[in-house]
């Protein structure tokens, strides 16, 4: 029988719509998991406490001395099963309308399930393994996992027919292990049984597709699901068979019974996701038949069961999957090719590494926090307590928990890679080791203990970032997983000793035997460990840092800068933006960092074939960091190098772009800056160049001016994306200005692009008092000027929120967008801005914002606007 399920893989996608609530989703991803470990955990600390209850020399003289009858019936079911399991995939093979030889689809079906019934981990197990051999034989991924989906859907509606209907029978041995009336038992037997009718009345009469959790779920024919229930029926009675056959002759347990408990020990293996449910499923049954079997006895059956049921089908399919592969390569694939495979899957291998560490950390966590929630085991606590004290017991059994409270939360950093991270779980596993032998000589979790150790260790060239653990942020899931697990150990608690009775003397009750208030007292103390840092993590403010460029590296920026063609890289002169080089140094990047927002401005500067590496590069030092990279403002034609490096692009607005080839201010087009020209001449205004080595003598004028307009529009200084009033950074370029009288009435800095590229302006200011035509007069004579110079393009800048559209079938971003585009103009001018820049007659170009998907483009922006404004008091105010 499938002991492990491929319930990974996923049934065919279809349009999901909204989808559900980010809320939902995340529970639904993280519930499977706390499960699983939990489960995991209790089946360890279980497994101890039943170390203590038979003999090893005993358990191999049982083994020894099985009946050979009883291990030849074990072989005969487990064959018998195995066969059985075959139906499976042809049954799911007809489902999804694929035709294979039997000899192929026996072969998938042996090999599949002899994997994922041993190793679990069904999608790099049985499901893998059915991809390999059933896509070369000509199916397609999505064939096979519909196939996967129909037998694992096949396999729990099996066992939980059999299991149901062995609890209705014989509901009294489940009832003693769940501690619940056989009455309520058998009810719920009847509920679950009574789903199979439901199921074939469904797929005899519903014709149409059933939507479940969003997904579009065709029914297979009654026909077919009643096949294939008798198919799980006898998998499951052939299964439960070959270990029932070890069991004594004379044992009080009939095979309804023994069915029933053998179904929910299988279900509660799988969702623990250990490898072939071990320690779940031996521990239930031997508690389920404690009463009726020798704990030796119980010990050598499931032993056989497993070496038959489990390890040999596992040799035989591993030898029959490396013949297949053995032939398949056989000729095709050189040497070399191999070692490079072998390379590929190795660094893919690294890729999981964290997430893996994660797991062993808040695993380790977990057994500690069910550790403090259960009893010890009987006499380890004297002798501790004469070893080291009463005292140092109680303490360290408090410790104990805490401890894997820090496990659980601490692997959110071994998730991001950090080196301190590592370091202190490394230190929390030690302490953990020491603490359980401390608290009652708890070996067993202190092994556990030192083979996580172990693991992480093997493992610590994989966390390389530089980082505080204190610079953490644990996530909202991250948390409320945490205090599900602590809520857990809980109830565990009052699980373990719902014989005692409550009283508020047993809080400070101190003695060897007093197992209740110890772990009450460690249950509290993890409470307030859990509130504290949970509080202290979601309340503090995210740190800001970016680091500023010495004048060395801002040199070296401005020395790359005539040859490029595009001006947006003279930013890099305000020393706001830390600088990222290739390593050749011919072309850079700059950022800005917000909390974990890591922010480059426009594309990188420099030859194109040098933009991939410093692109990667960057993401590269954003992962290291733990941070989220983005790429704010850049052009479509760069959109693949993104979309390469794994972001995805955000339309943000347009930017207007005028071609200056051949451009005057003739014609209908231009007669709004014809006039602007001629009116502003008749009316006293100037144009005219001032060098940048001609700027310090203007610079007061100059901040005459910029203050004039500051203050006018009752605004202050932005950074990032557009410069400041800096006399430093003014001094390096030439400026075009419009005098009145005389008088500097406005100015802006003139950026130009490397021979025949773009010209543009960054600081662009006049007086209040300006006359009404000043900023045209200006642009209309520096395009002129920028005309006979020889430059093919004058960039006017970005109209943010431009272009996108409202229409009720575009992106949520789009309609957002466009809505405030439209109904923002009071608080920002959108319209307006763009609506001036539309005399110009420029051609629009989208500009986007690259960034991971989901939620992030949303903030990221918000960071965006926090560094150009200065902080978000200025994303509020002007």
């Amino acid at each position: 029988m499938p002991h492990s399920a491929d319930t990974t893989l996923p049934a065919a996608p279809v349009d999901r719509g909204a989808g559900p609530l980010p809320f939902l989703s995340l529970l639904r991803r993280l519930l499977p998991w706390a499960v699983a470990v939990l489960v995991a955990s209790l089946a360890v600390v279980a497994a101890g406490r039943l170390r203590a209850e038979f003999d090893l020399a005993a358990l191999g003289r049982e083994v020894a001395t099985l009946p050979a009858a009883a291990l030849a019936g074990c072989v005969l079911f487990t064959l018998a099963s195995y066969t059985a399991l075959v139906g499976y995939d042809l049954s799911a093979l007809r489902w999804i309308g694929a035709r294979l030889p039997l000899a192929r689809a026996a072969m998938g079906s042996f090999v599949g399930f002899a994997f994922s019934n041993t190793l679990s981990f069904t999608a790099f197990s049985g499901g893998a393994i059915r991809y390999r051999l059933y896509t070369s034989a000509g199916l397609s991924g999505m064939q096979v996992a519909k196939a996967v989906f129909f037998l694992s859907t096949a396999f729990m509606v099996g066992i939980s027919l059999v299991g149901s209907v062995g609890l209705w029978l014989a509901p009294e041995r489940a009832a003693s292990v769940l501690h619940l009336p056989p009455g309520a038992v058998r009810s719920l037997a009847v509920t679950v049984a009574l789903t199979v009718p439901l199921l074939l009345l469904a797929a005899a009469l519903r014709r149409r597709p059933l939507v479940l959790l969003g997904r579009e779920i065709t029914l297979p024919g009654a026909k077919l699901l009643l096949m294939q229930l008798v198919i799980s029926t006898a998998d499951i009675a052939f299964s439960a068979g070959a270990l029932y056959v070890l069991l004594p002759a004379d044992a009080p347990v009939g095979f309804a019974a023994f069915a029933g408990v053998y179904c929910a020990a299988i279900v509660l293996g799988l969702l623990s996701h250990l490898p072939g449910g071990i320690g779940v499923f031996d521990g239930i049954m031997m508690l389920a038949l404690a009463d009726a079997v020798p704990a030796e006895r119980m010990g050598a059956a499931l032993l056989v069961y497993r070496a038959v049921y489990y390890l040999l089908p596992l040799l035989a399919a591993v030898a029959l999957l490396a013949g297949h592969e053995g032939r398949a390569l056989r000729g095709r694939l050189p040497l070399a090719d191999l070692h490079r495979r072998a390379a590929d899957a190795l660094r893919l291998g690294r890729g999981a590494l964290p997430a893996a560490a994660a797991a062993v950390a808040v695993t380790a966590g977990i057994v500690l926090l069910v550790s403090g929630a259960l009893p010890a085991v009987p006499g380890r606590v004297h002798a501790a307590a004469a070893l080291v004290s009463l005292p140092v017991v109680e303490v360290s059994h408090i410790l104990n928990s805490v401890v894997g409270l820090g496990l659980v939360l601490i692997g959110r950093g071994l998730y991001q890679r950090l080196d301190s991270a590592w370091t202190l779980t490394m230190g929390l596993l030690g302490a953990g080791v020491v603490l359980n032998l401390l608290k009652g000589l708890d070996w067993e979790e202190a092994v556990i203990l030192a083979g996580c150790a172990a693991i992480l260790w093997a493992a610590r060239e994989e966390f390389y970032r530089r980082g505080s653990l204190t610079e953490v942020r644990l996530t909202p899931g991250w948390v409320l997983g945490s205090a599900g697990l602590v809520a857990g150990a809980v109830v565990l608690t009052l699980f373990a000793f719902e014989h005692v009775e409550y009283r508020d003397a047993l809080w400070w009750q101190v003695a060897t035997t007093a197992d209740a208030p110890r772990s009450m007292r460690a249950l509290v103390a993890t409470g307030v460990a859990l509130l504290g840092l949970s509080l202290h993590t979601l309340l503090r403010p995210a740190p800001r840092t970016t680091p500023r460029p010495d004048a060395t590296t801002v040199e070296r920026a401005a020395a790359l800068l005539p040859a490029s063609p595009r001006t947006e890289g003279n930013l890099v002169l305000l020393g706001d933006k830390a600088v990222l080089f290739n390593e050749a140094g011919t072309g850079f990047l700059m950022y800005g960092v917000r909390g974990r927002s890591w922010i480059a401005m426009g594309d990188p500067v420099g030859p194109v074939e040098t933009w991939p590496d410093l692109v990667w590069s960057f993401r590269q030092m954003v992962h290291r960091h733990g941070g989220q990279a983005a790429f704010y403002q850049v052009r479509p034609e760069s959109l693949p190098l993104y979309l390469d490096a794994g972001l995805l692009p955000v339309k943000i607005g347009e930017e207007a772009r005028v071609p200056l080839a051949g451009f005057d201010l003739e014609g209908p087009e231009r007669r709004d800056l014809r006039y602007a020209v001629r009116k502003g001449g008749r009316d006293g205004l100037s144009f005219a160049l001032v060098g940048r080595d001609e700027v310090p003598a203007i610079l007061d004028e100059l901040r005459t001016v910029s203050d004039g307009w500051l203050a006018g529009r009752k605004v202050r200084e932005k950074g990032f994306s557009v410069g400041w009033f800096d006399p430093d950074y003014l001094s390096r370029f030439d400026h075009a200005v419009v005098r009145h009288e005389g008088r500097i009435v406005a100015f802006a800095n003139i950026w130009a692009g490397a021979p025949g590229g773009e010209l543009s302006v960054d600081l662009m200011r006049h007086r209040p008092d300006a006359h009404p035509l000043t900023m045209d007069f200006l642009f209309a004579h520096l395009m002129l000027w920028g005309t006979g110079a020889g430059f093919s393009w004058f960039n006017l800048g970005m109209a943010p929120l431009s272009g996108l559209t409202g229409r009720p079938l575009a992106p949520l971003w789009h309609r957002l967008g466009a809505f405030v585009f439209k109904r923002g103009e009071p608080f920002y001018g959108f319209r307006g801005l763009r609506q001036y820049k539309e005399k110009f007659r420029p051609r629009w170009e989208p500009r986007y914002l690259c960034s991971p998907g989901g939620l992030a483009p949303a903030t990221i922006l918000a960071d965006v606007a926090a560094l150009v404004a200065g902080g978000l008091d200025g994303t509020i105010g002007k």
